[in-house]
């Protein structure tokens, strides 16, 4: 599994349909990628990006959107607290977690489920989009998180 810190400033892209400042921030603990091999159906489940509620109510995510993604889909996604945040490859046991919900002043991470359309070759994605609602603001906002994400195919190993 490779994944690489860095510092963030200047590389988180945060983008809201509204004027007003944005409730959720991207935390610096952020990798600049993650690549790591699916199993054999060609699922990887990861969680990652920390978001911290800024805001004053809490945070419903309502949708997570692969950015320029190749032969690599989103099959679902969840937020999981800061205490069970790791990276970790799809098997039987594992759960995408229900929960869409951050709230105020808590640090959580997105879990994403990554399938590879075609299992015998790799998949990318430059980053992921965060569309949450707002109440502060009574609208949407979103955000882009700059983690670069690489699927291979089982058995494949990252560089």
């Amino acid at each position: 599994m490779k994944i690489l810190p860095f510092a963030i400033a200047g590389l988180l892209l945060a983008t809201g349909c509204s004027s007003a400042q944005t409730k959720l921030a991207v935390s610096d603990d952020v990798p600049a990628s993650v690549c790591r091999p699916a199993n054999t159906s060609g699922e990887f489940l990861v969680a990652m990006n920390y978001l911290h509620n800024e805001g004053k109510t809490p945070a419903e995510i309502t949708k997570v959107e692969l950015d320029d993604p190749t032969n690599l889909k989103l099959q679902g996604f969840g937020i999981i607290s800061n205490e069970e945040v790791g990276t970790r490859g799809a098997g039987g046991d594992l759960q995408l977690d229900t929960n869409r919900v951050i709230a105020v002043g808590d640090t959580a991470a997105i879990q994403v489920e990554l399938g590879l359309n075609n299992t015998t070759e790799p998949g990318t994605a430059k980053s992921l989009k965060v569309t949450y609602n707002n109440p502060d603001e009574k609208d949407t906002a979103s955000l882009t998180m700059m983690t670069t994400l690489e699927v291979l195919p089982a058995g494949q190993t990252c560089k």
